[in-house]
């Protein structure tokens, strides 16, 4: 039941965001509008029928757009990677997808990454002795009001208004466990 939860939202066979164009048509009714819905539920069902959203679409091209010629052929990767993606995701290669996403998203850090790593210099070592510690720091708290269970009901414990001495216990392994209806 839950495998499909972030499937996109369909009517029939149509994705639901395909079919927004035809809410135009039922608030203007006239032929051109349903002419101008029926192209908008095509295009959508298009870029749809490609795995994409309408976002995703305008960012490829823009994507698209801003390549140019003088860009080297790295920069193109991604895109050509993303298709290798959608194919071994068609013929069920689930490796092969994974792989071919992770090189989509390595693309552009390969192409920035063009440049000569710096030589690391190592730091001197440096002795440092630190004082013993000092006595701990004794902590005072008040406890805010609760409510507590007291037999079958729960009473309201008011805030205190005394301070009390906050204890810091070390940690047992295997003490302060509940069992049989006490503490070990």
């Amino acid at each position: 039941m839950w495998r499909n939860t972030g499937q996109p939202v369909r009517l029939l066979m149509l994705d639901a965001r395909a079919c927004l164009p035809i809410l135009s048509v039922m608030v203007y009714w006239s032929w051109p509008t349903l002419y101008i819905a029926i192209i908008g539920v095509a295009f959508f069902s298009a870029i749809s029928f490609f795995g994409l959203t309408l976002p995703a679409m305008t960012r490829l091209l823009d994507r698209a757009v801003g390549l140019n010629s003088a860009q080297e052929p790295d920069d193109r990767r991604a895109v050509f990677d993303i298709g290798v993606a959608r194919q071994a995701l068609a013929a069920g290669d689930r490796p092969g997808t994974l792989r071919a996403i992770d090189d989509a998203l390595a693309a552009p850090y390969m192409v920035a990454r063009r440049a000569q790593p710096l030589p690391a210099t190592p730091s001197p070592v440096v002795d440092v002795t630190l004082p013993p510690p000092s006595q701990p720091s004794v902590t005072y708290a008040l406890l805010p009001g609760h409510w507590q269970l007291e037999g079958a009901r729960y009473i309201w414990v008011p805030p205190e208004t005394a301070l009390r001495r906050v204890e810091a216990r070390p940690l047992i392994e295997g003490r302060y466990v509940w069992r049989d209806g006490e503490w070990h």
